[in-house]
């Protein structure tokens, strides 16, 4: 007798969980997330971070960086086939990369000078298409998502900043803004998360996330030029002004200056890893 009792409170409340878990969370369709997170640099460039010269020394300060680091923003749609698979496309913004300086001095007399160059990333744009695996719990899901980030916008801002001496003891600013086009270029992304049901419509969600990709420049092309706050890009030639970069190429004689020029094709580090928050809505 309290066997038959015993097992007909379990399938009670057997019967219950699953009813509350179809109650709490839907066994598939469509859904929508956005979030907002920070990223820091992960494999990236090294640069110099300072240079300092004067006499017959020079040192530097070696540092690392990447373009994919700062806050970013998501929006993302998927389909859940089932409680545990879902396809989702993802686009992924910029909203505020972080800039990368270097810093270059010369002490000597006669030929002293301050260089300050920053680099950025300027609203870089992703397509991040995924599989996205979850445990299907009905309170806190625990989740994976791995797939790919494909670079669709975005530019690189170079913008320098010279003051040095130019004899009579008088001092000059140049100040020159370069804008790279990059390539498009295939990388992989990934995130384990967990997910807070509110209901079984909406959910809060956290996660670790991190992006692993180099891009190529395309080309370039020097917008801004001013020597004192006066302009001067109008004096530059085609061939200072813009440059097309490539991966096979033969330079011979004396590039044309009326042409755009030509050089390696070099890759700039753009992997990072952060964590994102959001909320999500299924339909």
């Amino acid at each position: 007798m309290k066997k038959t009792i015993l097992m007909g409170l379990a399938l009670a409340l057997t019967t219950a969980t699953f009813a509350q878990e179809k109650k709490a969370t839907k066994e598939g369709g469509a859904y929508v997330r956005l979030g907002l997170g920070y990223a820091f640099a992960h494999g990236g460039n090294t640069y110099t971070g300072t240079t300092n010269a004067g006499g017959s020394s020079i040192s530097y300060d070696y540092k690392k960086g990447s373009y994919g680091a700062g806050l970013s923003g998501v929006v993302a749609a998927g389909y859940k086939f089932n409680r545990n698979i879902a396809l989702e496309l993802g686009v992924g913004v910029g909203i505020a990369p972080t800039k990368l300086e270097d810093k270059f001095s010369n002490t000597t007399p006669g030929a002293a000078i301050n260089i300050t160059t920053k680099t950025y990333a300027k609203t870089p744009v992703y397509l991040l298409p995924a599989v996205v695996i979850s445990t299907g719990n009905t309170l806190l899901e625990p989740y994976a998502r791995v797939g790919l980030a494909v670079n669709v916008g975005g530019k690189l801002i170079e913008e320098m900043t010279a003051t040095g001496d130019v004899g009579g003891g008088t001092s000059a600013t140049a100040f020159q803004k370069t804008e790279y086009k990059q390539r498009t270029g295939i990388g992989f992304q990934g995130a384990l998360g967990l997910k807070y049901h509110i209901n079984n419509r909406v959910g809060i969600w956290g996660e670790v996330a991190g992006i692993s990709q180099n891009i190529y420049v395309k080309s370039a092309e020097v917008t801004e030029a001013t020597l004192n706050g006066a302009n001067v890009l109008d004096t530059y030639t085609t061939s200072e002004r813009q440059t097309n970069y490539e991966f096979n190429y033969t330079q011979s004689g004396t590039p044309a200056t009326n042409a755009p020029g030509t050089a390696a094709a070099y890759s700039n580090a753009f992997s990072n890893f952060g964590v994102n928050l959001g909320v999500s809505f299924q339909f």
